[in-house]
């Protein structure tokens, strides 16, 4: 994550954005529309062909499950692992006025990488809470009252280039918690939410999600460093911000007082476009799959904001160490492993020295020294 002028979820364009955001939740919902009216159609030509007479076969059609005038819909036919069709292109829902974009769904679709459908899928699920109207059209395009909400079958059958993999727990809408569902044992019927973090920052409205809150502690820079901790809050930096797949998001330093590699750290943070967050290494679950989650919501905090984490290593236990080893190994955001001492680790390759030449490396002998770790 490199740097920025201009953070995702504080956009300058105000009053512009909101109308954005309403044009595109409007345009999502009139696929939503478009899909209740096949289905009316679907069901009234099916009605006037009876009465006329028509011969539909020897005997009744078999029952497909859905609802009386209402088409089967996409998600009811579609196969695991198979390509859904998208709808045609005479029902594509019109385009935002004046081609307008809005800032903060750019951002989530380039820093997520969500498709177009899972882009629309944010829309749906962010209508039910922007949108008055949204319950009663989902509820007509269902053709079922009962079902006055947003799921991911009605995306599957109403919304432009679905795909079935955009619904696995390994793709970004699930992975990141971007959308939640009531009820996981019921993956295309159950009701689809937009998680409250991401609807907030879609509105322009961020903020360090609660769930984090006593774990992590806002970091400020001071307003001046003495000149070899400004080098070495320049060499952070210069890591962080560097352009290609080699640029470290990891570095460690070691040496001094902890406020003062925590002010190295904040000063590099702010210079490379990010704020800063601390933690301390001892707070790190020892369970894997706590641990997994927490490394995740810190991950998606991190893009959001933007910010870089500070890590705050004192004297661990042997499972405390592992477990304080295996997050810090496994960030792919910006992060400072602050210690008096280099740590020690079971993770090849995280105690290498930094080479005469690292953008990391600090030549001054009475500061600390931030060396590279695990490249991206």
């Amino acid at each position: 994550m490199g740097k920025s002028s201009e953070r995702p979820g504080t956009t300058g364009g105000g009053a512009a954005d909101g109308m954005a955001l309403a044009a595109a939740v409007r345009s999502v919902l009139a696929r939503v529309d478009a899909h209740a009216a096949r289905g009316r159609a679907t069901g009234a030509g099916t009605s006037t062909g009876a009465t006329a007479g028509t011969d539909t076969g020897d005997g009744p059609a078999a029952d497909d499950g859905s609802s009386a005038g209402v088409p089967s819909t996409a998600a009811a036919t579609t196969t695991p692992g198979t390509a859904v069709e998208p709808a045609p292109a005479a029902s594509a829902a019109p385009a935002a006025p004046n081609g307008a974009s809005v800032a903060t769904l750019d951002a989530l679709t380039t820093c997520f990488g969500l498709s177009s459908f899972e882009r629309e899928i944010i829309l749906l699920a962010a209508a039910a809470e922007l949108d008055p109207t949204t319950n009663a059209r989902c509820a007509a395009a269902a053709g079922d009252p009962t079902r006055a909400y947003p799921t991911l079958s009605l995306a599957l059958a109403a919304l432009a280039e679905p795909h079935w993999s955009a619904l696995t727990p390994v793709a970004p809408l699930r992975r990141w918690r971007l959308v939640e569902l009531e009820d996981e044992t019921r993956l295309t019927t159950t009701r689809l939410r937009l998680d409250e973090r991401i609807l907030h920052f879609l509105v322009g409205t961020p903020y360090l999600d609660a769930r984090l809150h006593g774990l992590l502690r806002r970091t400020t820079p001071p307003a001046a460093l003495p000149p070899s901790y400004d080098a070495a809050a320049d060499r952070v930096s210069a890591g962080w911000s560097g352009a290609g797949p080699d640029s470290p998001l990891r570095v460690e330093l070691v040496g001094a007082d902890l406020r003062t590699r925590a002010d190295i750290a904040a000063t590099a943070a702010r210079r490379s476009g990010l704020g800063l967050y601390s933690m301390a290494a001892d707070d790190v679950p020892t369970d894997p799959a706590e641990r997994d989650r927490l490394a995740r919501l810190w991950q998606r905090e991190a893009i959001l904001l933007p910010a870089a984490l500070l890590i705050e290593v004192g004297e661990l236990d042997r499972d405390q160490h592992a477990a304080a080893d295996a997050f810090i190994a496994g960030a792919a955001v910006p992060l400072v492993v602050s210690s008096p001492d280099p740590r020690r680790t079971e993770h090849p390759g995280a105690n290498a020295s930094p080479s005469p030449n690292s953008p990391t490396r600090n030549t001054s002998p009475s500061g600390p020294t931030p060396s590279p770790k695990s490249p991206r």
